[in-house]
């Protein structure tokens, strides 16, 4: 009986340490440690994943915002609303098709904003394009980090930061909206 339970023990003690890296793309390499990024990026354009033309967005502060273990990604295109917002539990890299190399960060929604996202998971992948110009690369992606809306961004200045403050604030107002 003894043997039954320790054989038992260490097979689920070794499927759990081996499944913790493991995606269902082989181009995926996850992080054992989640790691903590601070940036703050306003998005510019748009375009779906077999769509070469790229769409301005709807409004000119729409942004991804990843805050140590916690991100936010906030949109207005073609009239729809996107807000989705959670706790970061993985990060990684991955190379896609295009042979780049982007960060990965897969959170899961929660509702402090929004309810309708509450318990969904949700995968982004980012570079940075030009550090110098600010530019960068942020793509919404499948669970398996197969690309579905790429944007194309670059990181807020103050200016834009304090601008997004303000509204924050307007919104959260007494007064509303």
């Amino acid at each position: 009986m003894k043997n039954i339970f320790f054989s038992f023990l260490i097979v689920f003690i070794s499927g759990t340490y081996f499944a913790q890296n493991k995606s269902s793309n082989p181009d995926v390499e996850y992080d054992s440690i989640i790691q903590e990024k601070f940036f703050l990026t306003i998005l510019d354009t748009t375009n779906a994943v077999n769509s070469p033309k790229k769409f301005p967005l709807d409004e000119n502060d729409c942004y991804l915002q990843v805050h140590g273990k916690y991100a936010v990604l906030s949109y207005r295109f073609r009239g729809k609303n996107e807000f989705i917002s959670g706790n970061i539990y993985q990060t990684g890299k991955v190379l896609l098709p295009n042979s780049k190399e982007y960060q990965t960060i897969s959170f899961q929604g929660d509702n402090h904003f929004d309810a309708s996202n509450q318990g969904k998971r949700f995968y982004l992948a980012y570079r940075f394009l030009d550090v110098e110009e600010r530019k960068m690369e942020v793509i919404q992606c499948t669970n398996t980090f197969t690309p579905s809306r790429f944007f194309t961004a670059h990181t807020a200045s103050e200016i834009e930061k304090k601008r997004l403050i303000e509204r924050s604030k307007q919104q959260n107002s007494v007064d509303g909206f």
